[in-house]
């Protein structure tokens, strides 16, 4: 019997529209009756409207049109900000918008762009006060904050279990870092009942302009927080509030040529990092710490430095994933001398090398032997030609197919050599992977894009240890032991000495367990 898509149940044909873009989802709607029905439900759980000039327009469509019955569908709404040409725009702009937000109980997903200006109109205050008034959102993203949306973010109904709240604008520059008290931060109720949380661009500051005070951790913690990511602020003034993260992505960068973005990187952005001592104590046990570095600085050495040791030595990462940026060996040597101490729980060393392959043989001659006394167990090596080239997703996907668009032709050798040099410089390695790739738009990165790429994977062959995730000391449990026997024999027989290459797919497996919360379960503390 031949089943045609006609006899697909709507549950089967939610799941093959999911699959396919939203271009196609409105051609379907449009002229297919079997899937019209489940495309137009998909369509519309997910919708742009550009306030405030459209509000009365959506108002219409969502609930004078179609019976009303759209709005029931409605689970993300993403509110962009544009404003008319006209100064003076009716006292009641943003009514329509708040009816529908009022009326909208499906909703669960929010995403306000420039905030600041939109409460900022005359009117926006209603929009104000109906967001102040969603209870049932479970994401909740807030744009361009400063003054206005602070005081929005205090009086929040919602308990959203993922909270990113942005202060850049890059319509308000030049001062687009807003300025904000410590303890306001630490305590609004949306932080303290979210499990992912993204700061990004605030300045923390203080009414008489002394140090930045650090909000105490026993007066206000966020307690529920697994996920944690800083654009352009110190983690060492937060990482403290968070007992129980997991996750720490940190980005620094500045602005670009033509006046986009922020500047950062100077001391004065280090206010809490300058006030520590030796003696620092462990705010969380990480499982992934990721930083990213888009700075230029002259000097020898600064303060962006400290920042990083110093969250390193408070967190204790299983994984670190960070760049060598520019040939700062001066951060990776004080990174190995962390490694080394008996409380490190360091296996896992994922390194972005950029624009440079000069630059990443000088790691691998200058920084990699300063880990060989670590425990590390996993090195992979990020190959980018260019970190400030960002491309499409899109353009990404149609590369995979073609190795030769993944690979730099300058990154031949590093491709090349690097694992056998990586496999040797560290007698506790167990795997090493090498990939090469682009940095590709993502606005769920700090920065905009994150890396993607094809990866190659090897499995160390060691004498005494054999393979595999092995030892107390480094992690218990075992990801491959029972192949050791044939991997040695592959490794004399095969491309190099001491390595077995594997599949993608098990690489993926491997990098997986490495991340985990069972894996760093297996670690003394």
């Amino acid at each position: 019997m031949v089943v045609g898509i006609q006899s697909l149940n709507d549950d089967v044909l939610v799941l093959i529209i999911a699959l396919i873009s939203r271009r196609d989802m409105k051609n379907l709607a449009l002229t297919s009756r079997t899937v019209s029905s489940v495309a137009r439900r998909r369509i519309l759980s997910s919708l742009r409207l550009k306030a405030p000039i459209n509000n009365l327009e959506f108002y219409n469509y969502m609930l004078e049109e179609d019976d009303g019955q759209r709005i029931q569908y409605l689970h993300k709404l993403t509110i962009l900000c544009s404003l008319p040409s006209r100064r003076h725009e009716p006292a009641d702009v943003y009514s329509p918008l708040a009816t529908v937000l009022a009326r909208a109980r499906n909703l669960r997903a929010l995403v306000v762009s420039e905030l600041e200006g939109q409460l900022a109109v005359e009117g926006g205050s209603v929009l104000g006060d109906a967001i102040a008034s969603l209870r049932g959102l479970r994401e909740l993203e807030l744009r361009c904050v400063a003054t206005r949306g602070m005081a929005l973010c205090e009086r929040l109904a919602c308990k959203p279990s993922a909270v990113r709240l942005t202060a850049l604008s890059l319509h308000s520059i030049p001062n687009p870092r807003a300025e904000v008290q410590p303890a306001a931060l630490a305590e609004l109720e949306i932080l303290r009942n979210a499990s992912a949380i993204a700061l990004h661009n605030f300045q923390l500051i203080c009414d008489d302009d002394d140090e930045v005070p650090l909000p105490q951790p026993h007066a206000y913690r966020w307690n529920r927080a697994r996920s944690l990511s800083l654009n352009n602020m110190d983690p060492v003034a937060l990482a403290p509030l968070c007992p129980n993260l997991e996750y720490l992505q940190v980005a620094f960068w500045q602005t670009d040529d033509d006046g986009r973005g922020t500047t950062y990187g100077d001391d004065y952005h280090y206010t809490r990092t300058a006030e520590f001592t030796d003696d620092v104590q462990v705010a969380c046990h990480l499982r992934v710490l990721d930083i990213y570095i888009k700075v230029n600085w002259n000097c020898e050495k600064s303060q962006i430095y400290d920042t990083i040791t110093l969250t390193v030595r408070m967190t204790l990462p299983v994984v670190l994933s960070m760049q060598f940026h520019y040939g700062d060996t001066i951060l990776w040597t004080e990174l190995a001398e962390l490694s080394e101490h008996a409380d490190a729980r360091l296996r896992y060393l994922d390194v972005l090398m950029h624009d440079d392959a000069g630059d990443a043989q000088m790691w691998l001659d200058e920084c990699l032997p300063l880990f060989s006394d670590s425990d590390i167990l996993c090195i992979r090596l990020r190959l980018v030609d260019q970190i400030d080239r960002d491309i499409e997703a899109e353009e990404f996907e149609s590369m995979v197919d073609d190795e030769d668009e993944l690979v730099g032709g300058h990154w031949e050798d590093i491709q090349n050599e690097a694992p056998q040099v990586i496999a040797k410089a560290i007698p506790s390695l167990r795997y090493v992977a090498v990939s090469s790739g682009y940095m590709v738009e993502n606005d769920a990165a700090p920065v905009g894009s994150s890396f993607r790429g094809q990866v190659q994977w090897w499995r160390v062959v060691g004498d005494e240890e054999g393979s595999g995730v092995a030892g107390s000391d480094k992690g218990s449990r075992s990801v491959e032991a029972d192949e050791e026997e044939e991997d040695s024999e592959d490794a004399e027989s095969g491309e190099g000495e001491g390595l077995v290459e594997i599949d993608e797919e098990e690489g993926e497996r491997i990098d997986e367990y490495l991340r985990s919360e069972a894996f760093a379960k297996t670690l003394k503390l």
